[in-house]
Protein backbone atom coordinates (compact mmCIF):
# COMPACT_ATOMS: atom_id res chain seq x y z
CA UNK A 1 0.00 0.00 0.00
CA UNK A 2 2.75 2.49 0.70
CA UNK A 3 4.58 1.63 -2.87
CA UNK A 4 1.24 2.66 -3.98
CA UNK A 5 1.25 6.29 -2.41
CA UNK A 6 5.25 6.60 -3.23
CA UNK A 7 3.96 6.37 -6.75
CA UNK A 8 1.26 8.54 -6.17
CA UNK A 9 3.03 11.59 -5.00
CA UNK A 10 5.71 11.52 -7.47
CA UNK A 11 3.41 11.15 -10.38
CA UNK A 12 1.60 14.39 -9.25
CA UNK A 13 4.76 16.22 -8.74
CA UNK A 14 6.12 15.39 -12.09
CA UNK A 15 3.13 16.97 -13.42
CA UNK A 16 2.85 19.81 -11.84
CA UNK A 17 6.96 19.87 -12.52
CA UNK A 18 5.81 19.60 -16.38
CA UNK A 19 3.34 22.06 -16.12
CA UNK A 20 5.86 24.58 -14.57
CA UNK A 21 8.10 23.38 -17.24
CA UNK A 22 6.04 24.11 -20.20
CA UNK A 23 3.95 27.50 -18.70
CA UNK A 24 0.64 25.54 -18.02
CA UNK A 25 0.20 26.42 -14.28
CA UNK A 26 -2.35 28.83 -14.96
CA UNK A 27 -3.75 27.10 -17.60
CA UNK A 28 -5.14 24.01 -15.56
CA UNK A 29 -5.78 23.80 -12.09
CA UNK A 30 -3.03 21.65 -9.60
CA UNK A 31 -5.43 18.57 -9.46
CA UNK A 32 -5.40 18.05 -12.90
CA UNK A 33 -1.66 18.78 -13.57
CA UNK A 34 -1.30 15.72 -11.13
CA UNK A 35 -3.74 13.80 -12.68
CA UNK A 36 -1.73 14.68 -15.62
CA UNK A 37 1.40 13.53 -13.93
CA UNK A 38 -0.36 10.13 -12.98
CA UNK A 39 -1.67 9.59 -16.33
CA UNK A 40 1.08 10.05 -17.77
CA UNK A 41 3.34 8.28 -15.39
CA UNK A 42 1.06 5.51 -15.92
CA UNK A 43 1.45 5.35 -19.76
CA UNK A 44 5.31 5.38 -19.46
CA UNK A 45 5.49 2.67 -16.80
CA UNK A 46 3.09 0.41 -18.83
CA UNK A 47 5.60 1.28 -21.93
CA UNK A 48 8.83 0.72 -20.50
CA UNK A 49 7.71 -2.12 -17.31
CA UNK A 50 4.99 -4.08 -18.86
CA UNK A 51 2.62 -2.12 -16.42
CA UNK A 52 4.74 -3.33 -13.24
CA UNK A 53 4.64 -0.79 -10.31
CA UNK A 54 5.72 -3.00 -7.36
CA UNK A 55 9.27 -2.76 -8.33
CA UNK A 56 11.81 -0.06 -7.13
CA UNK A 57 12.04 2.71 -9.39
CA UNK A 58 15.44 3.10 -11.51
CA UNK A 59 16.05 6.77 -12.62
CA UNK A 60 15.12 5.18 -16.03
CA UNK A 61 11.75 4.78 -15.21
CA UNK A 62 11.55 8.14 -13.69
CA UNK A 63 12.75 9.67 -16.67
CA UNK A 64 10.31 7.96 -18.41
CA UNK A 65 6.99 8.97 -16.41
CA UNK A 66 8.48 12.37 -16.45
CA UNK A 67 8.27 12.59 -19.94
CA UNK A 68 4.56 11.18 -20.28
CA UNK A 69 3.53 13.44 -17.71
CA UNK A 70 4.83 16.36 -20.58
CA UNK A 71 3.13 14.41 -23.00
CA UNK A 72 -0.08 14.25 -21.57
CA UNK A 73 -0.23 18.08 -20.17
CA UNK A 74 1.23 19.97 -23.44
CA UNK A 75 -1.68 17.53 -25.34
CA UNK A 76 -4.10 18.91 -22.48
CA UNK A 77 -2.69 22.39 -23.23
CA UNK A 78 -2.93 22.19 -27.02
CA UNK A 79 -6.34 20.67 -26.67
CA UNK A 80 -8.06 23.45 -24.20
CA UNK A 81 -6.39 26.19 -26.51
CA UNK A 82 -8.12 24.74 -29.61
CA UNK A 83 -11.61 24.90 -27.84
CA UNK A 84 -10.71 28.99 -27.23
Amino acid sequence: MAAWLIHFVICALMGWGASRILGAEKDHSVAMNAGAGLVGAWIAGLVMNGGLISREPRIIDLIGAFGGALLVVAALRFIRARRR
